[in-house]
């Protein structure tokens, strides 16, 4: 395109915007839109990528989403994202993610915008609901919990665990009696 008259060569459509040509000879040079990204001599903004986004206009690349974000692509009308969306509390996001995955089983996640999850702790066991909802639950005496446990393990006959929260039993004393599940 060119701007100016007199002028012996033609300009390249700068990085940042796109030019539509017309029959007539002119030139109409566009900002590129937010969630999009227009390279040098762009005759169109192309949408950013799905796991990127792109906030502001005028731009000539896409950004990555971060970790703890998520950036969808609407396929169905070609939209790009024009921000990173923060991660829901029961779901992670790692780096350029397009939806939130949620945690797996013994694993949890109670905060929004984490790239990761949290292994359950020992001495708790974690449940996820249908919904999602995850809870982690202090492991009821008779029982024990490994790390990552997805449900009370009962003290098998011959042990015993009187306190809450253990990722053990206690094997019963010589001279003892310990029923199952004490």
């Amino acid at each position: 395109y060119q701007d100016l008259t007199g002028q012996a060569l033609c300009k390249p459509c700068p990085a940042g915007s796109y030019c539509t040509y017309f029959s007539t000879g002119t030139v109409n040079v566009t900002i590129c839109p937010s969630g999009h990204y227009c390279l040098p001599r762009a005759t169109a903004p192309i949408v950013c990528q799905s796991g990127s986004y792109n906030p502001t206009q005028g731009n000539s690349s896409c950004i990555v989403c971060p970790g703890g974000s998520y950036c969808p692509y609407n396929q169905a009308n070609g939209v790009g994202t024009p921000g990173a969306i923060s991660c829901p509390a029961g779901f992670f996001c790692p780096q350029s993610s397009i939806e939130p995955t949620a945690c797996a089983a013994g694993d949890y996640q109670d905060l929004p915008g984490q790239a990761a999850c949290k292994p359950c702790p020992s001495g708790s066991y974690c449940t996820h609901s249908a919904s999602g909802t995850q809870v982690v639950t202090v492991c009821p005496s008779g029982h024990y919990c490994p790390a990552r446990s997805t449900a009370a393990i009962v003290c098998t006959s011959g042990n015993y665990q009187p306190s809450q929260g253990t990722s053990g039993c206690i094997v019963c004393p010589a001279g003892s009696y310990c029923p199952f599940n004490q």
